[in-house]
């Protein structure tokens, strides 16, 4: 069962849309996806969640501080089916700075029980725009990370080596498995030479660790996420509904190819 983070540490990249349509394309794939948002701004956990966050009996941090939460009570339905949600709470604002160290790197893999392990195919992370606490357990927890990059921005790979070097601490002291699995451009708009300049760049620097799957700029992305509702939700034939589909085909198969590489 792979747990993937989604992680940037620069905001407005797309993250928390990738976490929502992502989980909803691969539960329309017949998968069971248990979404964990560990991002303080609960962006994820607004979309998802049947009531917003400050209404959820638990969360995030009740996960973090209560010696008997683990995933599987502590998780939420959604109004995605096969889709169960970790909400993000209000209270992380002041728990990042008071987490204890033991906790740091180590909180969320601790709670990750096997009634959980057996419940679910994916368990997909949202991450703050940050590289503290709530990234690291993030990655600590995950087998892979996706990494989205906006194409609509000179700016795009701007500190994305910071972030390969932070996950390489985390491999090197706590997390051995993880590995990226894929860059994901984001935002893109054919009708910019922004766009394709970017696009062009990344892929010509990072090669096969690129998806193929482009997300394509699209306002309805942006009116789902106003709404709190998925793009699939909103309109199951947007370009963007096609996109985020072929996102979890793509990643289905690169898996695959893992697994008997292996």
């Amino acid at each position: 069962m792979p747990v993937i983070s989604i992680s940037n540490h620069k905001g407005g990249v797309g993250k928390s849309t990738t976490t929502v349509n992502l989980a909803h394309a691969l539960a329309l794939l017949d998968k069971k996806v248990l979404v964990i948002d560990m991002d303080p701004q609960a962006n994820t956990s607004y979309m998802l969640g049947t009531v917003p966050p400050q209404d959820q009996p638990h969360g995030v941090s009740d996960l973090l501080k209560d010696s008997s939460r683990n995933f599987s009570n502590t998780l939420v339905e959604t109004h995605v089916q096969n889709v169960s949600l970790i909400p993000a709470t209000l209270e992380m604002f002041s728990l990042e700075c008071s987490l204890p160290d033991a906790l740091r790197l180590m909180g969320l893999r601790s709670k990750f029980d096997e009634d959980a392990k057996k419940a679910f195919d994916f368990i997909i992370c949202d991450t703050p725009p940050s590289l503290g606490p709530f990234q690291s357990n993030a990655l600590t927890l995950a087998d892979f990370f996706i990494v989205p990059i906006q194409a609509s921005s000179y700016h795009a790979l701007v500190g994305l080596e910071i972030l390969l070097s932070a996950t390489e601490v985390i491999q090197d002291y706590a997390n051995k498995r993880l590995q990226l699995l894929r860059i994901l451009i984001t935002m893109f708009d054919a009708r910019t030479s922004i766009s394709k300049a970017m696009t062009e760049s990344i892929q010509e620097k990072f090669q096969n660790q690129v998806f193929t799957t482009i997300i394509n700029q699209n306002t309805i992305i942006a009116n789902a996420a106003l709404a709190n509702k998925t793009i699939f939700q909103q309109d199951d034939k947007a370009t963007g509904s096609r996109d985020y589909l072929a996102l979890a085909k793509e990643i289905l198969m690169i898996l695959e190819e893992d697994k008997d590489g292996k």
